[in-house]
């Protein structure tokens, strides 16, 4: 089995990414509580870990309820408006923990010197939120520097911080996805875009940044343009809609599959489009792969 971390869907084996949010699936089920809607549950590794917070909030008067996840490890449930306040608290009071999120929802777990050693040597990255929100502009430019400059663990730092600015962030996320693709960087790019994809419920219409990444899919270059074309499609850009239109004909059959599905995701339109079929039936799929563009909301 594999769930939504989003939305908490749960898939047969074979699926790959939820049809409702367009999210890679997890392994693991998404914590839950049984506190009610609006609580946020923090996992952690270690039950001890668990009650040393708990006595901490105690004394700070944090709301809180002690719980457990599904699959027994130890969990505190916090009111939506009190769990970044108490996220910033364990920071603080405990150095010896990371707070993060995970697959399973907000992960509380021992701090590694391996793993997180450049985090702790990174003093913006170890700000408390209110002071790097209050920086606007130029924190989000130095969390949009450390995803394409940092290590793994930096990365993924400088992301949960970045979208705690909300939709906005999707402007600073196609900035950096824009820069990991023309610098070849497969792995970066592919974390960047993942973001981005999980940002599209949150925005109305995607920014001016987001979508001129629609002009990759009619890049030359064929690594770029296979960018252009997984872009286009996880993140449904109708720009992008001629130029893979344009690619159902004169390239490898990979290419124009790839295109033809980036369409399908732009469009909601099957046609059944395979790169053997008669010239003529493949320029007729190409008319309507137009006309479903024209009826496409921006």
């Amino acid at each position: 089995m594999a769930w939504c971390p989003d939305c908490g869907n749960e898939y047969d084996s074979g699926f790959v990414s939820c049809t409702d949010c367009g999210v890679s699936l997890v392994a693991e089920r998404p914590a839950r509580t049984d506190q009610g809607p609006g609580f946020v549950g923090f996992l952690f590794a270690r039950t001890e870990d668990r009650d040393r917070v708990a006595s901490l909030l105690d004394a700070a008067a944090l709301p809180h309820a002690p719980d457990a996840s599904p699959d027994g490890r130890a969990l505190l449930a916090f009111p939506l408006a009190f769990a970044q306040a108490a996220a910033d608290r364990i920071d603080r009071a405990f150095p010896d923990l990371v707070v993060e999120s995970g697959e399973g929802g907000i992960l509380v777990r021992p701090f590694d010197p391996t793993r997180d050693g450049e985090i702790r040597d990174h003093p913006f990255l170890r700000e408390p939120w209110p002071t790097i929100e209050k920086g606007g502009s130029e924190s989000r430019a130095t969390l949009r520097s450390c995803l394409v400059r940092g290590s793994r663990a930096v990365r993924e730092r400088a992301r949960v911080l970045l979208l705690r600015f909300g939709p906005i962030a999707a402007g600073d996320l196609a900035a950096a996805l824009r820069q990991a693709v023309e610098q070849g960087d497969e792995i970066v790019a592919a974390e960047i875009l993942q973001e981005l994809a999980s940002l599209a419920k949150r925005v109305p219409s995607w920014p001016e940044e987001v979508r001129a990444l629609a002009s990759f899919a009619g890049s030359s270059d064929p690594r770029t343009r296979t960018w252009g074309i997984r872009i286009a499609g996880r993140l449904r850009l109708r720009e992008a809609g001629p130029a893979l239109v344009d690619l159902l004909t004169g390239v490898d059959p990979e290419t124009a599959i790839e295109a033809d599905e980036a369409l399908t995701e732009i469009t909601g339109v099957d046609l059944g489009y395979e790169p053997d079929l008669p010239p003529e039936r493949i320029e007729r799929i190409r008319e309507d792969r137009r006309r479903a563009l024209l009826r496409t909301p921006p």
